[in-house]
């Protein structure tokens, strides 16, 4: 389980202190799928920042399985940034480098060269075709596709989403958050979603937390259909929507 208790920062911007996130009490459940949901500047991608222990908080804690993260060495750190993968808004790729190339950084930075793992991740995202393209030859969904297998070589026990659907048109981002699902469904993934959609937050996540100025407001719970529609085409997805 992720904790956040009391958890505060604060950044310093022209001789002023700027709160980005105050006193923030929130737990996550292991295998959930978890949004942080609100305006530009309310805080959420701050609270991702400090999960990935790329900042640290200047008061409060933050414990997985009951570890303080801020705690950890350097060592243990890098281990736990092992275990977490990341998808960008932007996707983040090397452009001078293959799909595949891509996709196997995230182990040959840990001094592993395992190629049936990157062909296991291409395969899962169904991009094993595109290996040896560059990122410049690949759509916005593609590429993001490609991202999500980045993330998920290593096998990661949790994975971070920073607005992983909003530079997508609305084909690739259905297609993108049925992919999350899928990770969910079948690794057990943690998954915490930072997004202003509120559609994303509403079809893919179980809770959902809202932030504002840098405070939680509230944890709201997200009921689900029993079972959701899937669409082969975006063509389908406008017959069903139309016709409803």
């Amino acid at each position: 389980m992720i904790v956040f208790e009391k958890v505060s920062k604060h950044y310093e911007q022209k001789n002023e202190k700027i709160t980005a996130v105050k006193n923030v009490d929130l737990f996550i459940q292991p295998k959930e799928i978890f949004g942080i949901i609100g305006e530009s500047g309310s805080g959420k991608s701050t609270l991702l920042k400090l999960l990935n222990t790329l900042e640290k908080p200047d008061n409060g804690m933050i414990t997985i399985d009951g570890k303080d993260i801020s705690k950890r060495t350097k060592a243990e750190q890098r281990e736990d940034r092992r275990k977490t993968g990341m998808i960008f808004q932007h996707f983040n790729l090397l452009y001078n480098k293959t799909i595949a190339e891509n996709v196997a950084l995230p182990l040959k930075l840990s001094g592993i060269e395992n190629p049936e793992k990157v062909n296991a991740a291409l395969r899962f995202v169904k991009m094993e075709e595109k290996r040896n393209r560059f990122p410049k030859q690949l759509s916005g969904g593609e590429k993001q596709r490609a991202a999500v297998a980045r993330a998920l070589v290593s096998e990661p026990t949790l994975l971070l989403c920073d607005e992983p659907t909003s530079a997508l048109d609305g084909q690739h981002a259905y297609e993108i958050s049925k992919l999350l699902q899928k990770v969910n469904e079948e690794f057990g993934t943690t998954i915490v979603i930072v997004s202003h959609e509120l559609e994303l937050i509403r079809t893919l996540c179980s809770r959902a937390a809202v932030m504002e100025k840098g405070q939680l407001l509230e944890t709201v719970t997200i009921s689900q259909p029993e079972k959701a529609q899937t669409f082969s085409s975006y063509y389908d997805r406008i017959k069903e929507t139309l016709n409803e």
